[in-house]
């Protein structure tokens, strides 16, 4: 889950968005939150940027420092998570998994799932323990 800065009474001015800073900036906790519903959707960074009207230069400095991590990974990370638990679903295709989480092309899914995880989604999907 995305760090919650609001309930970080710890804050100090050294966070990036402690609490007083995101009082200044409702802008990026409605797009961490968006990032965090739509990331099987057709989601980018300059259209997010181009929404609230920001640089996507600007954009991506503040969710690196917010998350510690890119926008991209970010997105790909939370789609193999989801990527992950759909796979257990043996009815579903490994295509349709990628569809499902917002890859729709079966090759580039099967690819990133690889990079990120180290194992195709296939493999992934066979080693699972039997129910």
């Amino acid at each position: 889950k995305l760090h919650n800065a609001q309930t970080n009474s710890e804050a100090t001015d050294e966070t990036p968005l402690s609490s007083k800073n995101l009082s200044k900036q409702p802008s990026l906790r409605s797009i961490l939150e968006e990032m965090q519903q739509d990331y099987t959707k057709d989601i980018s960074l300059t259209k997010l940027a181009k929404k609230y009207g920001i640089s996507s230069g600007y954009l991506s400095m503040q969710i690196k420092q917010e998350l510690g991590i890119s926008f991209s990974e970010y997105i790909a990370t939370k789609r193999m998570q989801k990527a992950k638990e759909l796979l257990q679903n043996e009815t579903l295709s490994v295509s349709e998994v990628a569809n499902a989480v917002g890859y729709h092309d079966y090759f580039y899914f099967t690819k990133a799932f690889k990079k990120l995880l180290g194992i195709s989604p296939s493999k992934y999907r066979k080693d699972l323990p039997k129910k």
